[in-house]
């Protein structure tokens, strides 16, 4: 009864598909699952060589000493080196992916330093040394910079 309720739903091509995936299924979900292991374990691989690198790049900070209540990500960045070659070198998948991507890529320079910013990796820096998230440098001068072209454009409109 139930059988033929989803064959009429499904109609005729749908019923073939149906078929094939009962006759293959073994073979379907084992991909399905080798599929999401691949994946996650991209995902995992990208988290592993961003801890190596702020780890690394926290000791670096440490190391030049200074106050870090007031650290900017200029301030990270010109303190510190960031040694991506060694974090991928270290690794034991060969691919990566960001949260949510569903396509991993192999694991070069390139592309981790493409995942991963120079200015994302020094606000995770400040953010573990400081417990507070820095303010994004280039949103703020984007900001300022439009709104000082707003006010050097007359308003169009007004003169109607």
């Amino acid at each position: 009864m139930v059988r033929a309720l989803v064959e009429m739903a499904l109609g005729q091509l749908g019923v073939q598909v149906l078929d094939f995936y009962l006759a293959h299924s073994l073979v379907i979900n084992g991909l399905v699952l080798a599929y999401g292991f691949v994946v996650f374990a991209s995902w995992r691989n990208l988290v592993g060589i961003r801890k190596r690198l702020v780890g690394s790049m926290i000791h670096q900070v440490k190391e030049s000493g200074g106050q870090y209540e007031d650290l900017k990500v200029s301030h990270v960045l010109s303190r510190t080196s960031i040694p991506w070659q060694s974090a991928i070198q270290g690794m034991r998948f060969p691919w990566v992916a960001r949260q949510m991507e569903l396509w991993p890529r192999r694991a070069t320079l390139n592309h981790v330093q493409s995942m991963l910013g120079k200015d994302v990796l020094a606000a995770d820096v400040i953010e573990e040394l400081t417990g507070k998230r820095p303010k994004d440098e280039k949103k703020l001068e984007a900001k300022a910079a439009a709104q000082a072209r707003k006010k050097a454009k007359p308003n169009r409109r007004s003169k109607r």
